[in-house]
């Protein structure tokens, strides 16, 4: 395959990208994580995230941001998600809403934006956006159960798969070391970004269509 005809493919696969991911995270209603066959407890949890494709937008921005940090920006990564876990889990709020899924994708569309930028994040700035990512995705993986005790069980699962989901991506992210699998990474930053702004917009746009009606 010549380079014009890699480049004509990425494009398609973009583009292709940009049009499903906001039908398949309304299609599971962005919190929904739908098809658990029945799962309930902390194994539908632990499944959450890989379900909803919100979800697993979040979690390739946090491993392509940490993997782009640095030799040990994985480990470091880690006491962040588990800061904005805690924090979910101690909220535990069923059906959090639009806002938190707003909160969500703003966080995925700004850690894009430096993903494609490449700088050297700031500790606090990396704090800040890895927590509120992880916190997000907890909260927004809460079920709509009576029992406190059963949506603790659920986002304990959550907040397992989020390590170790991050854990997969970084693991495979550092198998790339040469400098046009580097700059692959800021291109695939980018567009996380540009899938979290056009759902944040469509998001937006649909709550304050509701709102109006």
């Amino acid at each position: 395959m010549t380079r014009t005809a890699a480049s004509l493919a990425a494009t398609r696969l973009a583009a292709a990208g940009l049009a499903a991911m906001p039908g398949l995270a309304f299609a599971h209603g962005l919190s929904d994580a739908g098809g658990m066959g029945g799962l309930a407890g902390f194994y539908r949890g632990l499944l959450h995230p890989v379900a909803v494709p919100a979800h697993l937008l979040g979690l390739l921005a946090l491993a392509l941001f940490h993997e782009q940090q640095g030799p040990g920006g994985a480990a470091l990564a880690l006491p962040r998600i588990a800061a904005g876990c805690a924090v979910g889990l101690a909220l535990a709020v069923p059906d959090a809403g639009i806002g938190i899924q707003m909160l969500l994708f703003g966080a995925i569309a700004l850690m894009g934006i430096v993903i494609a930028a490449a700088p050297r994040t700031p500790p606090a700035v990396a704090w800040m956006l890895t927590a509120t990512i992880a916190f997000a995705i907890v909260l927004d993986s809460a079920p709509e159960v009576p029992e406190l005790r059963d949506r603790l069980a659920a986002l304990a699962g959550t907040s397992i798969a989020i390590s170790a989901g991050f854990v997969w991506i970084s693991t495979l992210l550092a198998c790339l070391h040469r400098p046009w699998q580097r700059i692959g990474i800021r291109v695939v930053g980018s567009w996380t970004s540009a899938w979290a702004i056009l759902i944040l917009g469509l998001a937006a746009g649909g709550h304050l269509t509701g709102a109006a009606a």
